[in-house]
């Protein structure tokens, strides 16, 4: 078996992005698919797919096949596959930047960081558990998963 990770292109199908531009009721669907650039295209395509598919699971036909071969909880557990991988795709996009975890940003000596930190007020009576916790709600307001990235 190869290490080496298999690039699978998927064909652009057009008329799911178009069908999902005028579901939207967005004006000139033809002309903004046009604008839009190819490496977004595939990836919307690969989204678009992947919700297509679990709509057609729930056709009757497809989920009485399906369920006849492994059971309601597996059909279920598909669908839900899906579009979790839909929503990975999506996060994917807005991601403009590398995860920073905590003990990273601790220790870095970056100066955008060191001015995170040093923003932290640290009250002169504080023991040290309350510091931490102090520089753990820093971290969070600015770095967690609540937090909109910035692009």
């Amino acid at each position: 078996m190869s290490n080496t990770k298999q690039n699978l292109h998927v064909p652009i199908r057009k008329e799911l992005i178009i069908e999902f531009l005028e579901q939207s009721q967005i004006e000139n669907s033809d002309v903004i698919f046009d604008r839009i650039e190819e490496k977004d295209l595939y990836v919307y395509n690969l989204i678009l797919r992947r919700v297509k598919l679990t709509h057609n699971l729930q056709r009757e036909e497809v989920f009485t096949y399906v369920n006849s071969g492994v059971g309601l909880f597996e059909e279920g557990a598909l669908r839900l596959h899906l579009f979790l991988g839909c929503i990975e795709v999506i996060a994917g996009l807005q991601k403009t930047d590398s995860f920073l975890d905590y003990a990273s940003w601790l220790n870095t000596n970056k100066s955008v960081y060191k001015e995170e930190k040093s923003s932290v007020v640290i009250p002169s009576d504080s023991n040290p558990i309350q510091i931490a916790e102090l520089f753990h709600k820093q971290y969070l307001r600015l770095h967690g998963v609540k937090t909109p990235s910035t692009p």
